[in-house]
């Protein structure tokens, strides 16, 4: 079993890449802070990356540690886990634009900040959540994973995923909001459990949105489909 003890150590070491990412971001709004607006972007879009890229790999390594750690107790033996690329450049260059965006036709400069807070340390864990995932796929050993909510106000679509327990490769497991504190868990049992998660507590409240979405309408897209039924967890749960 995962414990609670290695759920939380590996949620604090999020965090502080979390906190690393906020730092520096806002040391360089700092230094920017009286540049015109378009020398104040062309330095965002110099200096923003290697942020994403310094957080990446503090993610990646975090998270080849909890790999292993859990692999180690539950299969032994020694694995070398490998790390994952995280954001793609063109992914970080279309969020600097996104965040700059403001402060660049005058609508609104205030955005930048709470535009950068969010998406780079975003950006940042993804390197680690992507190494979970590829040394699951490379293991020799069977691995399943979850996706284990530890923030105390979980957003509809976690707790739709942490209602679906251990399961084995998902595309839709690594896809993640801005300030998600949910954590991706692998476990090698035959019967994967982590203490303090209880999937049928997510699924209970899964139940209750899709008795009021009701299943996929004729002509309805996959993504339109689980807009409303997010929307019906959300007004059935009280969840944001």
């Amino acid at each position: 079993m995962v414990t609670q003890v290695q759920l939380e150590r590996h949620r604090r070491q999020l965090l502080q890449v979390e906190g690393m990412c906020a730092r520096q971001i806002n040391v360089i709004l700092t230094s920017i802070r009286r540049m015109p607006p378009e020398q104040a972007a062309a330095t965002l879009h110099r200096m923003v990356p290697a942020v994403v890229s310094r957080g990446g790999t503090a993610a990646s390594f975090e998270c080849a540690r909890f790999y292993s750690e859990i692999r180690a107790a539950q299969v032994g033996g020694r694995y070398r886990p490998s790390a994952a690329p995280g954001a793609r450049t063109a992914q970080v260059t279309s969020n600097i634009d996104w965040a700059v965006a403001g402060m660049l036709d005058g609508s609104g400069s205030d955005d930048v900040r709470s535009r950068l807070l969010r998406s780079v340390p975003r950006m940042a864990l993804s390197a680690g959540r992507n190494t979970i995932i590829q040394n699951a796929d490379r293991d020799s050993v069977a691995v399943r994973y979850a996706r284990i909510p530890m923030g105390p106000d979980p957003c509809a679509f976690c707790v739709m995923q942490a209602s679906r327990g251990f399961v084995f490769k998902s595309d839709s497991m690594n896809e993640w909001h801005d300030n998600c504190k949910c954590v991706l868990t692998p476990s090698f049992e035959e019967s994967p459990r982590a203490e303090g998660y209880d999937p049928d507590v997510y699924y209970e409240k899964y139940q209750k949105g899709y008795k009021v979405a009701g299943g996929r309408r004729a002509g309805e897209t996959a993504k339109d489909y689980t807009s409303r039924l997010m929307s019906a967890m959300r007004s059935e749960n009280g969840l944001r």
